[in-house]
C-alpha cells in the first residue's frame, strides 16, 4: 500500500479504466481557492530520462557486451534502412563531460566519479552496409549478426572480431535467435529454417514450409524455476546469480506468426528429423469473430485485416519478483514461487493477446487467453530482466506498457494456493525536480506519455544508476532502457512498477463535486470561484 498527499479533498471518485486493463485509479477534487486542482492517482511507471539525442529512422536496437561473461553492456547496435550503426560506451571524467554527445546529466560531486558517454564506433566483423535483423552475444565471446542477406558468426571482439563463418542462400525476411546459439529465420514462400550456431560454425538443423508468409518469429527460452522451498536458499541463489552471467538455456519451442492468418504456430525444436513438427495451433480470434469478418469484409468501418495479425511474439517466463524488483521484497511470505510460462502476441492495431503455456504429461496446451488494447500503433514486445531476478515485458507503441505478474495468494506454506494475475502499467516520462516545483506547468512532464517504436534493455553503471531508491542492503535493480521514436533516441531508467503516479490539472478555482461520463470519456467538475483574486493577493505573480 502507498499514501499520496493530495491536500484537502472535497470529493473523489474511482472511474473505471478500459475494461481489459483493470488499472486502479482515483480522481480527487483537491485544494482550495485559486490553488484548486484535479488529481488523477493511478499505478504506473515513470521513466527517468538520463539523455536524449536526435537520431531519426531507427528501425531496431540491440545491446551487446564486449564478452559473454561481462555483466555490463558495452555497445548499442542500431539498424536503419540500408545500414547499421553502433554506439559504444566510453568512460569519461569530470573535465570532458561537456564534450560528450550523450553524457549523463549527473550532479557534480567532490570525488568526481567517472561516468560514461555513448559515442559512435565501428565494430570489426559486423556488416554496417545493410539492415540488421538480429545481433547478440554467444557463448565463447562470439557475436552473431543476422542481416537481410546472411548469417555472420564473428569471433571475440577483444581479439579483432574476425568473421569465422557465414551462411547465405537468398533474402531473409524475419529472424530470431538467442544466446544459446539457436537461430530461426524465414525466407520467401513461408520457408522456416532452424540453425545451431557456436564454436563449430553455422549448422543447419531443420527446415519446414508454412502455409503462408511468416510475419514474426520468437524462440526465447522458458526459464527453469527452483521448486518451492526455504527463502534462505532462494536468497543464496539470487546472490550467486547476480555476480555472474547465467548459463544460457536451450529453447524447446519456436513461435511462428503468419501473414493473412489469425493463428500462431508453436513448433517443436526437440527434433531429430530434418523438419520441425507443429505441436500447437493457437487461434487469435474466436470462430464467431472470424465469421463476422467474412460477412463484413466489404464494410468500410472494418479494421484493416493486416493490422489484426501477429506482428511480434514473445515467449517468456514471468516471475513474481518483477512487481517488487526495486524493493528486494517477496510478497508471498518468504516462499519462492515458480514462474508462469507465457506467450504474448502483439498485433498491428495496438492489441495485445496473452496465453499461459502449460505442458502436462508431454502434451503442450495454452490457456487463460486475455486480450487488451494498448493503443493504435503496432506492438513490439521486448523481454526485460534484472541480474538479481525479476522479469517483465515492455510493449511498445503510442502507449508503451510494462506487463508483469502479481496477485499472489495463500500463506507461507509450500502447499499454498497462488493466484497469478497479469498487470499492465503505462510508462510515463518522469519530471525533474525543477519541473515538479514549477507552479506554471499545467501538466508536469512526469505524466506525459511517450511514444516508443523500438526499445532495448541496456545495463551499464557508467550510464545509469539502476540501484537508486532500492533501499539499504537491497541488491535489486531497476530496468534501464534505450528507447527510440521516429526522431530521437532516449536513455533512461524505469522506476518502481507498483509506484503511484499523480497527474495534476490546475483549475484556478476550488473544485467541489466531480462526475464521470464513461461513454464520452469526460469529467464534469463543479467549482466555486473565490473572490480572493480581487483583493490583489495574486497580482504580484501576474
Amino acid at each position: 500500500s502507498a499514501v499520496v498527499e493530495g491536500g484537502p479533498r472535497k470529493n473523489a471518485l474511482a472511474p473505471s479504466a478500459a475494461p481489459q486493463i483493470q488499472q486502479s485509479q482515483v480522481v480527487t477534487c483537491s485544494g482550495s481557492s485559486k490553488m484548486g486542482t484535479l488529481r488523477l492517482i493511478r499505478n504506473g511507471i515513470g521513466m527517468n530520462e538520463y539523455a536524449s539525442v536526435e537520431i531519426p529512422g531507427i528501425s531496431n536496437m540491440w545491446s551487446l557486451r564486449q564478452g559473454f561473461n561481462d555483466l555490463n553492456d558495452t555497445y548499442l547496435v542500431q539498424s536503419f534502412v540500408g545500414q547499421t550503426r553502433v554506439l559504444g560506451v566510453t568512460m569519461s571524467n569530470g573535465d570532458d563531460g561537456e564534450d560528450a554527445a550523450m553524457g549523463t546529466d549527473g550532479d557534480e560531486d567532490e570525488e568526481e566519479e567517472p561516468y560514461g558517454s555513448l559515442e559512435e564506433v565501428v565494430l570489426p566483423g559486423l556488416d554496417s552496409n545493410t539492415s540488421t535483423l538480429y545481433v547478440g552475444n554467444l557463448v565463447g565471446d562470439l557475436v552473431l549478426q543476422i542481416t537481410e542477406m546472411e548469417i555472420r558468426l564473428v569471433g571475440p571482439l577483444a581479439e579483432g572480431g574476425v568473421v569465422l563463418d557465414t551462411w547465405s542462400n537468398g533474402p531473409i525476411t524475419v529472424a530470431a535467435a538467442n544466446e544459446s546459439g539457436q537461430v530461426a529465420l524465414s525466407q520467401h514462400g513461408g520457408i522456416v529454417l532452424y540453425f545451431q550456431v557456436g564454436k563449430d560454425g553455422i549448422q543447419k538443423i531443420a527446415e519446414t514450409e508454412m502455409e503462408r508468409e511468416v510475419s514474426c518469429l520468437d524462440l526465447n527460452p522458458f526459464q527453469k524455476r527452483p521448486a518451492l522451498g526455504n527463502s534462505m536458499e532462494v536468497d543464496d541463489e539470487m546472490d550467486q546469480s547476480s555476480t555472474k552471467v547465467s548459463a544460457p538455456v536451450l529453447s524447446q519451442l519456436l513461435a511462428v506468426g503468419l501473414w493473412d492468418d489469425f493463428t500462431v504456430r508453436l513448433l517443436d525444436l526437440r527434433t531429430s528429423a530434418n523438419s520441425l513438427k507443429e505441436v500447437q495451433k493457437i487461434h487469435l480470434s474466436s470462430q464467431s469473430e472470424e465469421d463476422e469478418d467474412d460477412e463484413d469484409a466489404q464494410a468500410p468501418a472494418r479494421r484493416n485485416r493486416n493490422n489484426m495479425m501477429a506482428r511480434s511474439l514473445c515467449l517468456i517466463t514471468l516471475d513474481f519478483s518483477s512487481a517488487n524488483s526495486s524493493h528486494g521484497q517477496n510478497t508471498n511470505g518468504g516462499v519462492n514461487t515458480p514462474g508462469v510460462d507465457m506467450l504474448f502476441v502483439g498485433l498491428g492495431d495496438g492489441s495485445l493477446i496473452s496465453f499461459a503455456v502449460v505442458e502436462q504429461e508431454g502434451k503442450l496446451s495454452v490457456r487463460s487467453k486475455k486480450e487488451v488494447c494498448l493503443g493504435t500503433l503496432r506492438i513490439d514486445l521486448i523481454p526485460l530482466s534484472t541480474p538479481g531476478g525479476g522479469s517483465c515485458v515492455l510493449a511498445t507503441g503510442d502507449r508503451p506498457t510494462v506487463i508483469y505478474l502479481a496477485g499472489i495468494g495463500g500463506g507461507a506454506s509450500s502447499n499454498a494456493h497462488f493466484n497469478p494475475k497479469l498487470c499492465y502499467s503505462s510508462v510515463n516520462l518522469s519530471a525533474s525536480e525543477e519541473d515538479e516545483m514549477d507552479e506554471n506547468i499545467t501538466r508536469p512532464p512526469s505524466h506525459q506519455t511517450i511514444a516508443v517504436n523500438v526499445a532495448s534493455q541496456f545495463y551499464s553503471p557508467l550510464l545509469f544508476d539502476t540501484t537508486a531508491g532500492a533501499g539499504a542492503g537491497s541488491t535489486s535493480q531497476h530496468y534501464s532502457l534505450c528507447i527510440a521514436d521516429e526522431s530521437s533516441l532516449r536513455l533512461g531508467v524505469i522506476d518502481d512498477i507498483q509506484k503511484l503516479h499523480v497527474t495534476t490539472c490546475r483549475l484556478g478555482m476550488a473544485p467541489r463535486r466531480i462526475v464521470h461520463c464513461s461513454d464520452g470519456r469526460l469529467f464534469a467538475v463543479g467549482c466555486m470561484e473565490s473572490g480572493i483574486k480581487h483583493l490583489g493577493a495574486y497580482e504580484a505573480n501576474n
